[in-house]
């Protein structure tokens, strides 16, 4: 064989064990979803149960009949909170402007206002830079009509100082209200808690 058509397979079998791979994990991924069982037996409405007969972290809720719609609402809500709060100097807020199709007017305000405020921890050091990581999320309320819904978003922050390589790990929380205009959610407001 001509060397230029050794080239062409080796690089065709490295193609295809990277699609074999991709595949693989893909695959990986929507096995570790988590599936929600539903009691079609359950009214829409919360439940009411008496107060103090079960800890607050173990009480159900059931929000709506539709659990698609509480997967989506969470999964827009962590995917956001991820993204707002995760930022460096050298991105230059990329961030928040990828994530302008998903805010509301009010929430855009709130997030240039938010840019200002993170703009000084810039000018203090050579390179700041915060990573969020969900860990953990709680949905606090989902009106009955489902126009309106409050997440709380509980992350891994690390943040990263001038040349400190390894920076600070800690806990934040975000409040993030979801509203629903035209039949789309948006995000009304993000609150750090």
């Amino acid at each position: 064989m001509q060397r230029r058509t050794k080239i062409f397979i080796t690089i065709d079998v490295i193609a295809v064990l990277i699609l074999i791979i991709l595949l693989f994990l893909f695959l990986r991924r929507e096995d570790q979803t988590v599936k929600v069982d539903v009691n079609t037996n359950v009214p829409p409405a919360r439940l009411q149960l008496p107060i103090n007969t079960i800890p607050e972290e173990e009480m159900p809720v059931i929000f709506t009949e539709k659990p698609e719609t509480q997967a989506a609402l969470v999964a827009l809500a962590i995917s956001f909170g991820e993204r707002y709060g995760s930022f460096s100097s050298q991105s230059n807020f990329d961030n928040i402007r990828s994530l302008q199709s998903v805010m509301t007017d009010k929430m855009k305000a709130s997030a240039e206002n938010y840019k200002k405020e993170s703009r000084d921890l810039f000018d203090r050091y050579s390179f700041y830079g915060v990573t969020l990581k969900h860990i953990n999320n709680q949905i606090i309320s989902l009106n009955e009509s489902e126009t309106q819904a409050q997440i709380l978003v509980k992350m891994q922050k690390n943040e990263t100082k001038g040349n400190d390589r390894i920076g600070t790990t800690s806990g934040q929380d975000l409040m993030i209200t979801l509203i629903k205009a035209d039949g789309i959610w948006k995000i009304d407001q993000a609150v750090w808690q």
